[in-house]
């Protein structure tokens, strides 16, 4: 049994800042509990879809006794192998009863991390300006996230606000954005959603007027006219001008052709209205400094993907929510709230949404699967940790998540560690 997509998207997610701890002493190390890897493995594999088994303990005798003890974790079809090390405080029975539990615990973290930044993957990265780029926002912030998610009006949104505001003063300015973009997100949705439902015709409309040469919807919709048309009459349904509406309004934000092509895909236009979207679109293009040419091209691509308008309609939302961010706190807030909507789409529409979030991300400075790769390849400790990462990048090609620049570089970090560990096993 493979990875599923909903267990995908939690393997990529960062690992929570706040169940991290830290070891005694001034310049203890990091780490994270022992319970928490068995939480998140239930979390995301479902208490019966994982499992762990142990080798004989080892141990290295001596006023502090070391043992050692492998362990294999198989989970969602992957299997993971590592050792974990227990040390005894000294020889009395009780402290050896301790460190032999430490070192089953330790040996099964050792395995998990293997699977990801929030399986503690994320602590071996060296911190740069003071954080990771594998640690993301607090279980809490998280959960807030998933409480917005799921409030369905306008009025539910604002109840929130007013139940959670004081929590939400106590949090890290950083999570405070996150949620006050998640909160604009959410909005907007049900703006949208309201719009949509308004859009829907209650009567068949009457059938626009036939042109003396046949024309299919997709001709009609890329055909530009060579002279301005014509006026025509209102739609019989005035609501439905809202779904012409609202691609006006996004059109006139869009950064992109990417996002002009996902916004004219996903506009559930009547036919009579097509020639005016066709104009908006243009001028959009040519805001952008983009040609005609350009446009058709994009569209054609589109089109072969054979997607329905209803799902290039959540495309063309999360690709305006991107193109409004501007911060990195705000590219987290749409993955986080649009991440499982995303997930559903048709792979090369999810293959899409992902390469614009890793390029936004990259325009705005924010942490991508290809800062995460360079991280992690730089923090391998061992020739199956270089493999994982290897993996991680495969895919993320696969997925167009990395572009070739980043490819270069996360191979040369790759290599370079390789060597690294090379000379230390030679040493």
């Amino acid at each position: 049994m493979g990875i599923t997509a909903e267990q995908k998207r939690h393997l990529e997610a960062p690992l929570p800042r706040d169940v991290i701890r830290k070891l005694p002493g001034g310049n203890g190390a990091d780490y994270v509990s022992g319970h928490y890897i068995v939480a998140r493995l239930n979390e995301v594999f479902g208490f019966d879809g994982w499992a762990d088994e142990y080798g004989d303990v080892t141990e290295r005798a001596g006023e502090r006794p070391v043992f050692t003890v492998p362990c294999t974790l198989t989970a969602g079809g992957c299997v993971r192998r590592n050792i974990g090390v227990g040390i005894a405080a000294n020889a009395k029975p009780d402290a050896i009863e301790t460190a032999i539990k430490a070192a089953y615990t330790d040996a099964l973290k050792r395995c998990a991390y293997k699977l990801g930044d929030s399986f503690g993957l994320a602590l071996y990265e060296k911190p740069e300006g003071g954080r990771r780029s594998g640690v993301g926002i607090s279980t809490v912030a998280m959960a807030m996230l998933e409480e917005i998610d799921a409030l369905a009006t306008r009025e539910a949104v604002n109840a929130w606000l007013a139940a959670n505001a004081a929590d939400v003063t106590r949090l890290p300015a950083d999570e405070q954005d996150v949620l006050r973009g998640a909160i604009a997100g959410r909005r907007l949705d049900i703006a949208e959603a309201a719009a949509a439902k308004a859009s829907v015709p209650t009567a068949t409309p009457p059938a626009a007027p036939q042109s003396t040469t046949p024309q299919t919807a997709q001709t009609a919709a890329n055909d530009r006219p060579s002279t301005p048309p014509a006026p025509v009459e209102a739609p019989a349904n005035p609501a439905a001008s809202e779904a012409l509406s609202a691609a006006t309004n996004r059109l006139a934000v869009a950064r992109s052709i990417t996002t002009v092509t996902a916004i004219v895909r996903g506009a559930p236009v009547q036919s009579i209205e097509r020639t005016a979207l066709w104009a908006l679109t243009l001028g959009a293009t040519l805001r952008l400094g983009a040609t005609e040419a350009a446009l058709r091209e994009s569209l054609a691509r589109a089109d072969s993907h054979g997607a329905t308008v209803a799902q290039w309609g959540v495309v063309a939302t999360v690709l305006v929510a991107l193109d409004a961010c501007t911060s990195a706190a705000g590219i987290e807030a749409v993955r986080k709230q649009y991440g499982a909507t995303v997930a559903t789409l048709p792979a090369p529409l999810l293959a899409g949404v992902k390469a614009s979030t890793a390029e936004r991300a990259r325009e705005l400075g924010a942490e991508t699967v290809a800062s995460r790769l360079k991280a992690a390849a730089t923090a391998a400790r061992d020739e199956a940790g270089l493999q994982a990462v290897h993996a991680r990048l495969v895919a993320a090609c696969d997925a167009r998540q990395v572009v070739k620049a980043e490819v270069d570089e996360i191979t040369a970090a790759l290599n370079a560690r390789a060597e690294a560990l090379a000379a230390s096993v030679a040493a």
